[in-house]
């Protein structure tokens, strides 16, 4: 009975699930922005069209790390969420950025995607205010994040 008892145990051990079957352009986005299996998982049973909008939008500050699970997972969260709510919100998001005024800025001063964000759920006075008023101390910089959300985030106060 005992030995019985530790062979059915062994038996129930956690096996750990194969590998998720992703869409090959899924799959190559998540080699080059290598994430653990947890997010692998959840990126994988997203929507395609959510999944295809952060293939499109996610930009890392940085290429070449060798972990992109925390950024890839925020990014996939707020992207669904958005999906969910009805996409009026992800509508808006897209003619935001693709707008004359923003693309402007934003070859002016880059930015990542969640400075983006910040900037594109602000209401429409506060986005007018920034792209006709900020203006960090140091031009041509790789990347102004932080002061884009600290201006932004002044303009909401």
């Amino acid at each position: 009975p005992f030995q019985q008892a530790q062979q059915q145990q062994q038996h129930m051990q956690y096996q750990p699930a194969a590998p998720m079957q992703v869409r090959p352009e899924a799959e190559a986005f998540l080699q080059r922005y290598p994430v653990d299996a947890h997010v692998r998982e959840f990126f994988s049973t997203m929507p395609a069209e959510v999944q295809n909008r952060v293939m499109k939008d996610f930009r890392p500050r940085q290429e070449g790390e060798s972990d992109y699970s925390g950024l890839v997972m925020s990014y996939s969260r707020r992207c669904l969420a958005l999906a969910q709510a009805g996409g009026g919100a992800e509508s808006n998001v897209g003619a935001i950025r693709s707008s004359p005024e923003w693309q402007a800025f934003s070859m002016r001063y880059p930015c990542d995607e969640r400075a983006f964000d910040y900037f594109a759920q602000s209401p429409p006075e506060v986005r007018f205010r920034v792209l006709n008023d900020f203006r960090p101390t140091r031009e041509g910089e790789a990347d102004y994040s932080r002061p884009l959300m600290s201006f932004v985030r002044r303009c909401r106060d």
